[in-house]
């Protein structure tokens, strides 16, 4: 059976069982991963493996931890990571129960790309032999056949055997032809550019991503969309058509660490050429993902992109940065499965180093500091070099320590400032010193962020005789990592009894409380903190916040009093037009934002319906968070149409409305579109209307007439209303249409027909 035919089976006896949410979870997940949205994927795993035991399906097993590997090793990049994970899922795909799963075909690939992603090359013979057995049980109308015919290519590539990798690309593609086959898959034409590159032939492989880019269909997926970006990247650069090259790049942000080693290795040609934007902040996004390819065991692409960043670092002057990446990738080289000419590669990078002499030291040791803050620009570093000669001068220097420390941070040296900051404390205890206060409150912050927990106990236990407040303020700071907001509170609370004034406690304890809803307890720590600052507008604000979220209106109104903030009303709930704003909310592992008017200092009643399948927040009363998400521009004309972006705090009263139905097609016209939104307002349904009046083509009128204007919204109906009379409700009021409007979803979920609909979709391209 086809995977995707047993998968909307499935789906349907979900439906029809009464189970849409589940139908819904599997959807969703599939959708997340396709479109690179990892962390979204990552919230949802649980809820699927759940269904999967739930419904004791072997089938659904195999599929929901297949595309967890998808996202996990074609977005992450996983390797030895991942590996006990898949080796456990190749067992359970092919046990009895599950052989026969058309997915369990493609636990082969997941296997083959987690060895590919721990050391291509080293393991390329073994990844071939897999993908051949496989390959021999299948024919080309399998959807795993093009995976296959990718992951076997990729061995030829690791092993730099290019020309016997276009040379199967071709065969395979025969075969697809010969089965009816006419458009061959993305996943193949970047395959075979990134040959034609590895042949020198960048020119050849431009023509196959030009003719991939012109011929893709539009919205693309994320993935296949990121993967043939970074490609077509490399292919200019490759070509010296830097700013082209520049501009195909997808931002770095949005690009998962699977595709970051091609944007590498497009930027270390392009920076090459362009040594002006070869910057220490550049160096330091590039270290995060060397960092994060060291965590997944991602041995080979290390070294690769290693090899890259290091000589980009030379490049820079920054000699102690590009010997620290070459230790780094050293250490990766010892767990290949086979050298493969990588001892060679980074013995010449390492001959490049030592060639490459250390700036000294602008001024004497001791004056090092003072110099530098005279300096005007700036530059960590380079500073780095220098603080390291005169830390080793003057290693006491605890001025100087924290600054060398910081300086590693910012470029992203953290285990080295950790460890420099580490030692320093041990040389001090054991000598019967105690370090100054900054440098362990650095060291602290850097234990917290690498999760070295074991460490911040000892520096806790330390101080539990001679500072308890300090030590169970470290426990705090753990816990709040941990999110044991429960432990945080108790914490914090122990530390106040020992160091009433100490404003960071009741900052933390207050943040603890509020997290759990504590909210008249939060709003009094806020308040007793507003009494110890010097300014004390930020604590009242987060105490508005609480107060506004325990329903305290005189409290809420005292602080905007003291913060001179004039109110229409003197009592009671606070409700007035204070204009548009964005409220931003967390869920399903990422975020949402939605329109909504402001009413109050910190309260807020969302206008915007709920994007479809995501929870519904239309009318809902909130709380937010009076910090600023999104900063204003910079220019006046500008910052007086812009739009404030807060967090949601608290949802204080629900809007009380089901799921958003989206419905779209040709537009109406303006009197008939008004028409048909009041009579659904006039029943409480909330309409949200997303575009207006851009182009739709009518497949059914002649070739030369005009586009037709299109009208896109969504409807939410009260929770407790049938989406049945919703669906009837739209039937009746569009009958005169003359294109008629597309409600499928809703349709679908109200077992109504849907040949119209489809038909709608098809007719204007929906």
């Amino acid at each position: 059976m086809e995977v995707w035919k047993w998968v909307d089976s499935l789906t349907n006896t979900l439906n029809d069982a009464g189970q849409g949410a589940s139908a819904r979870v599997l959807d969703d997940f599939t959708t997340h991963i396709s479109d690179q949205e990892i962390a979204r994927a990552e919230a949802l795993l649980p809820e699927a493996k759940a269904l999967a035991k739930s419904l004791e399906n072997p089938w659904l097993e195999v599929f929901v931890g297949h595309w967890e590997m998808r996202y996990r090793l074609d977005g992450k990049l996983e390797g030895e990571s991942a590996l006990p994970d898949m080796v456990a899922l190749f067992e359970r795909a092919h046990r009895a129960d599950a052989i026969d799963c058309p997915q369990a075909v493609c636990v082969t690939q997941d296997l083959s790309d987690c060895y590919g992603n721990i050391d291509g090359a080293g393991w390329a013979a073994e990844r071939r032999a897999v993908v051949e057995e496989t390959l021999a049980r299948i024919d080309p109308s399998w959807n795993c056949f093009v995976c296959l015919t990718v992951e076997y290519a990729d061995t030829l590539y690791d092993e730099g055997r290019f020309e016997d990798g276009l040379d199967w690309l071709d065969k395979q593609e025969a075969k697809l032809h010969e089965t009816g086959h006419d458009e061959i898959e993305a996943s193949i034409e970047i395959s075979r550019a990134e040959h034609l590159m590895g042949l020198g032939r960048a020119a050849e492989a431009l023509i196959v991503l030009d003719e991939l880019a012109a011929k893709a269909e539009k919205p693309e997926w994320e993935k296949p969309l990121q993967e043939r970006l970074v490609h077509h990247a490399l292919a200019l650069a490759m070509l010296g058509r830097n700013e082209d090259a520049w501009n195909m790049l997808p931002p770095w942000e949005d690009t998962v660490p699977a595709n970051q080693d091609h944007w590498i290795a497009a930027a270390g040609l392009l920076l090459a050429a362009e040594p002006e934007r070869n910057t220490w902040q550049t160096g330091n996004l590039f270290q995060t993902t060397l960092d994060l390819y060291s965590r997944h065991g991602a041995h080979r692409p290390l070294i690769d992109s290693a090899l890259i960043v290091a000589r980009l670092a030379l490049a820079r002057g920054a000699v102690w940065n590009a010997r620290r990446i070459l230790a780094l990738a050293r250490r990766h080289q010892t767990r290949l499965k086979a050298d493969c000419g990588a001892a060679a590669r980074l013995d010449a990078l390492e001959a490049e180093i030592d060639a490459t002499t250390s700036p000294p030291l602008p001024v004497a040791a001791a004056r090092l500091i003072g110099w530098l803050e005279e300096q005007q620009d700036r530059n960590p570093e380079r500073e780095v070099d220098w603080l390291l000669t005169a830390h080793r001068e003057l290693p006491d220097d605890q001025a100087l320590l924290t600054l060398t420390a910081s300086a590693l941070q910012a470029c992203g040296a953290h285990e080295e400032a950790e460890t420099l900051l580490w030692a320093h404390v041990e040389r001090h205890r054991h000598a019967g010193d105690e370090p100054h206060y900054d440098v362990i409150t650095g060291l602290l912050g850097l234990c917290l962020d690498r999760g070295h927990y074991d460490r911040i106990e000892q520096i806790a236990s330390h101080h539990d005789a001679v500072d308890p407040a300090f030590a169970n303020w470290c426990r705090a700071r753990r816990a709040e990592r941990e999110q044991d907001w429960e432990q945080v509170v108790t914490l914090c609370e122990a530390a106040i009894a020992h160091a009433p004034a100490q404003q960071d406690l009741h900052r933390l304890l207050g943040n603890a409380l509020a997290r759990q809803k504590r909210f008249p307890q939060a709003a009094a720590t806020y308040l007793r903190l507003a009494e110890l600052l010097e300014n004390p507008h930020p604590a009242l604000w987060d105490h508005m916040t609480c107060a506004c979220a325990a329903g305290d209106w005189d409290a809420v109104r005292a602080s905007a009093a003291r913060l001179e903030i004039e109110l229409e009303s003197n009592s009671g709930p606070i409700d007035e037009d204070w204009g548009w704003i964005i409220i931003r909310c967390e869920e399903n592992g990422g975020t949402q934002d939605y329109y909504a008017r402001r009413t109050g200092p910190v309260s807020a009643r969302i206008l915007e319906n709920a994007g479809p399948r995501q929870p519904q927040h239309v009318l809902d009363e909130v709380v937010f968070d009076a910090g600023w998400l999104e900063p204003p521009p910079e220019d006046e004309e500008e910052r007086k149409k812009f739009i404030y972006t807060y967090g949601l705090v608290h949802t204080a009263k629900s809007g009380g409305y089901g799921p958003s139905w989206v419905v779209e097609g040709v537009h109406p016209g303006k009197e008939r579109l008004e028409t048909l939104v009041k009579a659904l307002e006039d029943q409480d349904n909330q309409v949200w209307i997303f575009r207006e009046n851009y182009d739709l083509t009518d497949h059914d009128a002649d070739d030369d007439a005009p586009p037709l204007p299109g009208v896109l919204f969504s409807i939410a109906a009260p929770q407790d209303r049938p989406a049945l009379s919703l669906h009837e409700l739209l039937r009746e009021h569009t009958r005169d249409f003359p294109h008629g409007l597309c409600w499928l979803n809703l349709a679908k979920h109200c077992g109504a027909e849907i040949a119209s609909h489809e038909a709608i979709i098809e007719r204007y391209d929906l």
